[in-house]
């Protein structure tokens, strides 16, 4: 069989940042924005919103992935057995590219082990490639 593997360790400055850090401002913004859906501690809810805690996504290299979700959102899904995932509303109007650089690279740090900030370069990068 094959095992999962457990969830990346959160970087130690996402679990204290900074005060008005990007990691301390990217976290205000998921609990704004985010935690409603996806859970304060990122547990997510179960056929509504996926957990953040142990998404791979998040884990990724690169935070094209992710960067893309927060900006385009993504439709309701429906699995077998009546099971269903809601869809999450784009934020490409409801925030700014640096709070979308910010939330992003606090994702990464808390629930993906990635310590590389995300630039606002690169949150436009993928911003411009979609319209």
């Amino acid at each position: 069989l094959v095992t999962p593997q457990a969830a990346p360790e959160p970087s130690a400055a996402a679990q204290n940042p900074e005060p008005d850090s990007h990691l301390q401002i990217g976290q205000r913004t998921y609990m704004a924005a985010c935690a409603g859906c996806h859970g304060m501690q990122g547990e997510g809810i179960p056929n509504v919103a996926p957990a953040m805690h142990g998404n791979a996504i998040l884990s990724l290299d690169s935070p094209h992935d992710t960067i893309s979700v927060i900006l385009n959102g993504l439709p309701t899904q429906s699995f077998t057995g009546y099971q269903r995932m809601y869809a999450m509303p784009p934020f490409s109007h409801r925030l700014s590219d640096e709070d979308i650089a910010d939330l992003t690279t606090w994702l990464r740090a808390e629930w993906g082990g990635q310590t590389e900030a995300v630039t606002v370069d690169q949150v436009r990068k993928v911003s411009r490639a979609i319209e």
